[in-house]
């Protein structure tokens, strides 16, 4: 009360869903694409044009701006140079979430940690004015098409948190349908524990067509591993055997493909290994 003597409380049920969204955890450091698009944005374009970071010079042509013009390099030869610069642009960048496979226990799964992840690459990419997408593989299969801003993070937010466990994925044998629309040079962050070698020959396919494609590894639970160590028996332990030789088959399949493969130990930071 007003006093401070007393206090009531009261329990209600409330008939609506409220949703918790996680705190920002941006990434220091994203994945260089290969290609821009032309907008601009925070990445380096290969391209030469307005910009800050500095390229190459040449000799002055009709039409080059005067603030392009070179007088140190145009007095030392005698005739005018201009610098040329790399613009800074915006990329176009799509995460892959494998939700059809994890390891470890609930609360402490690699597909909690995928899921992590994958909001901070939005966060971030959408912070430099990239245009993000995203693709989850679980029966039904989620699509949202890259945009930009942030109406665009909050779709993709929502659709990560209700990101369970599958165990079927949603995606047809034939590959991934709904991605042929993307521009050459899309950086594609897959997140999967390759389970599934359709999953490995989609992302082989994807890096065919051009694309930038990079499959991150997440984490299993440390204190799972260990316990697994502790006590196991002749079959876990040919199991487990056998489990890692279908994944490095599967690692080696993605690099002979130009997919680079990164393993996420948990403890150094996504945007190093980036």
């Amino acid at each position: 009360d007003r006093f401070g003597l007393f206090s009531c409380s009261t329990i209600r049920t409330i008939d609506t869903i409220l949703r918790v969204y996680p705190a920002e955890s941006r990434l220091r450091g994203l994945a260089q694409p290969v290609r821009t698009v032309g907008v601009l944005g925070a990445h380096l374009s290969s391209g030469r044009g307005e910009g800050c970071e500095y390229a190459d010079v040449r000799a002055w042509q009709p039409g080059d701006r005067l603030r392009m013009v070179n007088w140190r390099v145009s007095a030392r030869r005698g005739r005018p140079w201009v610098t040329e610069r790399h613009p800074e642009q915006a990329a176009e960048a799509v995460i892959l979430l494998d939700d059809t496979a994890a390891i470890g226990p609930a609360d402490d799964s690699t597909l909690r940690r995928a899921v992590q992840a994958a909001m901070s690459l939005a966060e971030g990419h959408v912070a430099v004015q990239d245009r993000v997408g995203l693709i989850a593989l679980g029966a039904p299969l989620r699509w949202l098409r890259p945009r930009a801003g942030t109406r665009q993070l909050y779709a993709i937010v929502d659709t990560l948190l209700d990101c369970r466990l599958a165990r079927v994925s949603g995606m047809p044998r034939a590959g991934f349908p709904a991605l042929g629309g993307l521009r050459p040079g899309t950086t594609i962050v897959a997140l999967t524990v390759l389970a599934d070698g359709v999953i490995v020959e989609a992302l082989a396919d994807l890096a065919r067509h051009g694309h930038q494609v990079i499959a991150v590894e997440p984490p299993g639970s440390a204190s799972d591993t260990g316990s697994a160590a502790g006590r196991s028996t002749v079959a876990e332990v040919l199991a487990r055997r056998l489990w890692d030789a279908e994944r490095d088959q599967r690692r080696s399949r993605l690099r002979a493909a130009g997919v680079r493969t990164l393993d996420w130990d948990g403890v150094t930071p996504l945007a190093l290994l980036l």
